[in-house]
């Protein structure tokens, strides 16, 4: 099997020929001129400069490549991100990747569709012959522990292709010829990857993306290791080997209760994407056991991935990563969701803790164990640059942010098509959701068809809160807004809470996690920063240009809702355009296709929030409490709710069957008043509320 790209065979490029490229990473611009040149042909300056807005986007990947460089070679720890001051530097930002394709050049077979795979006789498709590894252009995403201990060099991840993937579900062959096709691909990705020197071995397989280790030395470069002088050692020595890897990670020895499938999937833990938190020491850290009780035999958990932490924990998050541009934002988060060596979960601020007002106490959490994933041991701390301690022990005791509490909605909770479903058969008549199906399609119609215009010379125009009216209307219904706060922060947009959640990343952290039926799954390969990947209409048809929604050269939005969003903002004559009125017709129709086809409309006197244990213990059976988040208004009253209470229904996705909505009492705790857009459920009874409704969740 060989690697290339655009059909160029890397092991046919003698070495001399690649001598340019030795150095710091900068030199990657040269990346094309050096192969150019390998085949024979020369590239002019006026190419390479019609080639500098790609180089702009390679520059900045260099340059983080040659900081991780120098810390890697300075061993301060620096990559880990462990101060505590705002915009503190941290590594593991680079991806490297790979996709295995096969080669779709090959003519089909009689009676087969166009680019499908040619089998051998056996009926079984031949990696060996029409496979190939195609490499990815370095990108920025979210970054993980892993790459910021080791650095992002040392992983690799390898995309396998839709068709042979396909070749190995259950779905798509006969069982001889699966079986056959998963051997093969096995075997394939089973063998180390060589890349100039570097040998990668796998790792972990995660829904069809393989991770690879650069087993041995550590090698970054010829450039950085003049400076610690020839065959010096560098890096994280202990560490070589993937044996070394685990031994550190998930020791055998510690968890030989854990069967090995299971055991495998918290190196995943490893890969998460988290930003770097504040460092908890190893005696701050309380384990503690779940509240549990025995059902039918079984044992329930009420405590399920929920622990505490005191208040100066989530100060310090706070100033670290505030929600707010421009200024030291004093908001409060009560709740985050977080890694820490291999632990998960969702950490509360203790309620006790919180009425006392002390912020500036020492930095303590409390996991239960549920949340505690694989056990590490007892080790000692080792001595070394990281506020005094080893690089891999500081690892250990950093406290990663995944995401902060999501904002709940105040302005009334959407009904779905699974929602009415069981509504519907526990009584509640049709009638009345088409008539709020009616009422909702009423007024989104009014607010699009609201516009006035002023009488002009050339004619009647659009009046400027008109414009900026339905600019504001397009950012909701295609959620620009949310884009275009991801594309500013990039990779760490999940975890300032700026990113939609998905099937494979929910606020909550139960292993068996499903997404709300409508949400989408994430390419895990493709850069983090890159929010343009799907297009189910022609409403976001997606146009050539890098992640930030803008082609590099003429400046128009990838997206086309975005340029029509931008062309209201901008003052132009959209109306007077047939190719504008195009796409306002397709956006209004979106909008209103989300309401007629998919029940996504609003309730009156509801709210959305996320489930969590009462830590409190003052929540009977059938009890909970829920304060919303922001102004939420009575439509009857009139007047401002503080707290819910009374008789209310509580339902999460997916709701599949009558018991995943439930009535429960809602009550008023005054010592949990200050947490708001969460619904705090009973840890007593038989079962807990959120393990009943579906499973768990929001």
């Amino acid at each position: 099997m060989m690697c290339q790209r655009n059909n160029l065979n890397l092991d046919t490029i003698p070495s001399d020929k690649l001598q340019p490229l030795l150095g710091k990473n900068s030199k990657m611009r040269m990346v094309s001129a050096v192969l150019a040149a390998a085949r024979g042909r020369e590239i002019s300056s006026m190419e390479l400069d019609d080639d500098l807005p790609r180089n702009a986007s390679v520059l900045k990947i260099a340059k983080e490549l040659d900081w991780e460089a120098e810390q890697i070679i300075r061993g301060t720890g620096e990559m880990l991100g462990w101060r505590q001051e705002r915009e503190t530097p941290y590594g593991g930002k680079i991806q490297f990747a790979l996709g295995l394709r096969m080669n779709e050049t090959q003519v089909p077979q009689k009676g087969s569709k166009p680019n499908s795979l040619v089998r051998t006789a056996s009926g079984a498709f031949d990696l060996a012959k029409d496979a190939y590894f195609e490499f990815q252009a370095p990108s920025t995403r979210g970054s993980s522990i892993f790459p910021r201990v080791f650095g992002s060099h040392r992983f690799l991840r390898v995309k396998i292709s839709a068709k042979i993937l396909n070749e190995t579900s259950v779905w798509g062959t006969t069982g001889e010829r699966r079986s056959k096709g998963r051997e093969q691909v096995q075997r394939w990705m089973k063998r180390p990857i060589v890349i100039f020197g570097r040998v990668f071995s796998p790792l972990l397989e995660k829904d069809g993306t393989v991770f690879y280790f650069l087993e041995g030395k550590d090698r970054i470069g010829e450039e950085f290791e003049r400076v610690v002088g020839p065959g010096a050692d560098y890096g994280i020595t202990s560490i070589r080997t993937i044996k070394q890897l685990l031994a550190w990670w998930v020791p055998l020895e510690h968890n030989l209760n854990q069967g090995m499938s299971k055991l495998v999937t918290r190196l995943e833990l490893g890969f998460s994407d988290t930003l770097p938190g504040i460092l908890i020491p190893p005696e701050n850290v309380e384990r503690s056991d779940d509240i549990t009780r025995y059902v039918d035999g079984e044992k329930v958990i009420f405590t399920d991935g929920a622990g505490l932490m005191t208040p100066s924990v989530a100060r310090a998050l706070a100033d670290k990563y505030p929600r707010k541009e421009g200024e030291h934002s004093r908001e409060l988060p009560l709740a985050y969701q977080i890694r820490i060596q291999t632990a998960k979960g969702v950490l509360l601020v203790d309620p006790v803790m919180l009425t006392s007002g002390d912020i500036n106490g020492p930095f303590c959490i409390k996991l239960y164990e549920s949340m505690i994933k694989a056990n590490q041991g007892h080790k000692p701390i080792r001595p070394g640059p990281v506020n005094g301690m080893n690089i891999l022990d500081a690892a250990c005791c950093m406290l990663n942010v995944v995401k902060p509490a999501p904002v709940s909605s105040s302005n009334g909770s959407r009904l779905s098509a699974q929602f009415i479903t069981i509504l519907s058969d526990c009584g509640v008549p049709n009638e009345i959701f088409l008539a709020l199906q009616e009422n909702s399609l009423r007024k989104e119609l009014e607010a699009w068809t609201e516009i006035s215009v002023i009488e002009t010379p050339r004619g009647r125009i659009l009046d400027r809160s008109t414009r900026l009216n339905l600019a504001q209307m397009i950012g909701k219904s295609q959620s620009l807004a949310m884009e275009l706060k991801q594309q500013e922060l990039g990779g760490a947009a999940k975890g300032l809470g700026y990113k939609k959640y998905n099937k494979k990343e929910r606020w909550e952290d139960d292993d068996n996690d499903v997404a709300d039926e409508d949400e989408e799954e994430e390419d895990t390969t493709k850069p983090f920063a890159s929010f343009s990947s799907k297009a189910p209409s022609s409403v976001d048809v997606e146009r050539s240009g890098h992640a930030f929604g803008h082609n590099e050269i003429s400046g128009f939005a990838m997206k086309k809702a975005r340029a029509l969003r931008d062309a209201f903002i901008a003052g132009m004559e959209v109306h007077k355009s047939s190719y504008w009125t195009k796409i306002w017709h397709d956006v209004v129709e979106s909008a209103m296709q989300s309401i007629v086809a998919k029940f996504h409309f609003t309730v009156e006197r509801s709210a959305s929030g996320f489930f969590q244990p009462d830590p409190t213990g003052l929540l009977n059976e059938g009890e909970v409490f829920f304060r919303p988040k922001g102004v939420m208004t009575d439509s009857i009253t009139g007047l401002r709710i503080q707290s819910v209470t009374g008789e209310v229904v509580i339902g999460r996705h997916p709701a599949l069957l009558p018991t995943d909505m439930r009535k429960v009492t809602a009550v008023d705790i005054p010592l949990l008043a200050d947490f708001q857009g969460i619904i705090f459920c009973s840890v007593k009874g038989e079962l807990p509320l959120a393990a009943i409704c579906a499973g768990g969740g929001s």
